[in-house]
């Protein structure tokens, strides 16, 4: 897999499918979003990819890759992980979604922790996982433009990782998800939050949040 731009794009393309919250197939059309090397700033080593969308709705487009996983991993649970970071504009949480493309049985998949978040702080690290069929070893994975935003931003991306993973019996772990709180008995003077997301953890539930008075 071509994980991280160190020489160039190859593998990647970008596509654009019928305007949709989920991609169609993730390839062809004629996308006006760009896929691209940067070696300004990368997140590792001497470049990175660089997702760039314009101040238009390009709901439906994005940049996929194919890739094979072995026979031996068939019908088991495998895990993708990637960093990013928004490198400018206006990006909002689940602006980009990732999805899984069977090509085999053209089937979406839907991975778990799918929403790129507007992560705070420079460079985040996303992690997803996903259950391969038991008669197909050829899939795409498909970085799509979700929501109908009209601003402008660019996204990097670094370090792209399939590998497969156990299937897990334990603690239920939700994707964050942002919220807006109720601020009182705070004293004088207005406060701004920041941030907010929750996220359940096993039978509790862990709040992340940040404010400025």
């Amino acid at each position: 897999i071509n994980n991280g731009a160190e020489s160039d794009t190859s593998g990647w393309a970008t596509y654009a499918d019928a305007a949709g919250t989920a991609p169609v197939d993730g390839t062809g059309g004629a996308p006006t979003v760009t896929w691209t090397r940067t070696t300004s700033s990368p997140l590792s080593l001497d470049a990175s990819f660089l997702f760039t969308k314009d101040a238009a709705n390009r709901q439906g487009e994005g940049a996929s890759y194919d890739f094979t996983v072995n026979s031996a991993d068939k019908a088991k649970v495998h895990t993708i992980n990637f960093d990013y970071e928004v490198a400018s504009g206006t990006y909002a949480d689940g602006d980009l979604t990732v999805w899984i493309y069977d090509v085999t049985n053209a089937q979406l998949i839907q991975p778990s922790a799918s929403s790129i978040l507007n992560g705070i702080g420079p460079q985040q690290k996303q992690t997803l996982s996903f259950q391969t069929n038991s008669n197909s070893t050829s899939y795409r994975l498909i970085i799509h433009c979700a929501s109908t935003s009209a601003v402008a931003y660019t996204v990097k991306f670094d370090n792209f990782q399939v590998s497969r993973q156990s299937v897990s019996q334990g603690t239920v772990v939700t994707d964050w998800v942002s919220y807006t709180p109720t601020l009182a008995n705070l004293g004088t003077g207005s406060t701004a939050v920041n941030a907010a997301r929750w996220r359940r953890v096993g039978d509790s539930m862990q709040i992340y949040f940040s404010a400025t008075k």
